[in-house]
């Protein structure tokens, strides 16, 4: 693509037309501008084209906005800036480079600016989609949960199919912790959006560890596994809810579905045993049956502090002093006990074992 016909191309990735199956496809250079990759390739890339003695003027405002963006991701504010700004100078009716001079401003701590500059937005398209759902996240990101909240309840006002608005609204009335509220909204999207199995798990942790309400979030744990039989995640909350109503034999059941499913070697980095455990440094010599590591986790986080302990203590007598190491490495990660966390005799350890156990089953409460 030549850069005379650069200018359709840019302003359709700008106004979101997603009619780029019309064009030919560009050139190394304008794709590595146009498209997010690493931040220094951008501004590389956004530079040639900026100072290619082709460049058409009207392409000018997008360039510079792409190559600000990454600035800001660099951390060159200053960059950052002057160049939105020369993009305003040429284009000062498009909401996006206001909004993208918002998030650069936020991003260097001069919150007022960024108010301002989404004020010029809004001024522009009141009714922005886009606009309005970056303004909640510039929100939560300040911890300002109650401005976010009436952004995205704005959002889905404007667009009720939008599902990122409901998802918004919801972790912002946990955020505020109104836990009653966030279940009512929760009601509502699994009411519009049946088929989503996050909605369903949501509402289900909240039955489970805020309301107690245990057979509403075995329903919603019953119908996510029905959308999703192979959730690793809900096998462990219906393992929970089942021990939580006493169905001790069903519940021990599925944990031993999902610990099974997490040391089966999944992909590295989606696996929760490895994100649960592995993080204290021991994956690369685990010692010990990591079946009964992770059960005995699983048990203390359902509270079930006897089934826990026999987990635990088949796990040691299977690793022996290495894995007693592992144990010790869990209770210094998880601030159970100071380094190096040594014991004397038994009792010091059973003490630590007892303060983990307390602590996993808090972990799992609102």
């Amino acid at each position: 693509m030549t850069l005379r016909r650069l200018n359709l191309y840019l302003w359709a990735i700008a106004i979101g037309l997603g009619g780029l199956a019309y064009f030919v496809k560009p050139d190394q250079t304008i794709d590595n501008c146009i498209n997010w990759g690493p931040a220094a390739l951008t501004i590389s890339a956004c530079t040639t084209l900026i100072e290619s003695p082709e460049v058409n003027t009207k392409d000018l405002p997008v360039l510079w906005a792409n190559r600000a963006w990454a600035s800001r991701r660099m951390g060159d504010f200053e960059l950052a800036l002057r160049d939105i700004d020369r993009a305003l100078a040429l284009q000062p009716d498009m909401p996006f480079l206001w909004v993208n001079r918002a998030f650069i401003n936020d991003a260097q701590g001069d919150q007022a600016a960024s108010d301002e500059d989404f004020k010029r937005a809004l001024a522009l398209a009141p009714e922005d989609l886009s606009t309005i759902m970056d303004r909640a996240v510039i929100l939560t990101g300040r911890d300002e949960y109650l401005g976010a909240l009436r952004a995205y309840q704005q959002a889905l006002a404007i667009a009720p199919d939008r599902k990122r608005a409901m998802q918004g609204i919801i972790r912002s009335y946990l955020n505020l912790e109104q836990y009653d509220r966030a279940l009512e909204q929760l009601s509502q999207a699994v009411q519009h959006w049946p088929e989503d199995e996050g909605f369903r798990s949501k509402r289900g942790e909240l039955h489970l560890f805020y309301s107690e309400d245990f057979n509403a979030a075995l329903a919603d744990y019953e119908a996510v596994e029905r959308l999703n039989p192979a959730h690793p995640i809900n096998e462990l909350m219906l393992g929970i809810t089942h021990l939580k109503l006493g169905h001790i034999g069903i519940g021990k059941s599925y944990i031993e579905r999902f610990v099974m499913s997490q040391v089966a070697t999944p992909p590295k980095g989606t696996n929760i045993f490895e994100r649960a455990v592995y993080h204290v440094g021991v994956a690369s010599n685990l010692v010990g049956d990591p079946h009964l590591l992770m059960q005995g986790i699983a048990y203390a986080s359902a509270e079930q502090p006897a089934l826990a302990r026999a987990a635990f203590a088949g796990f040691l007598e299977s690793g022996g002093g290495n894995a007693e190491g592992i144990m010790r490495k869990i209770f210094i990660v998880n601030s159970i006990c100071e380094p190096p966390c040594d014991w004397q005799e038994g009792a010091d350890f059973e003490a630590a074992l007892t303060r983990y156990i307390d602590y996993m089953a808090r972990r799992f409460t609102l």
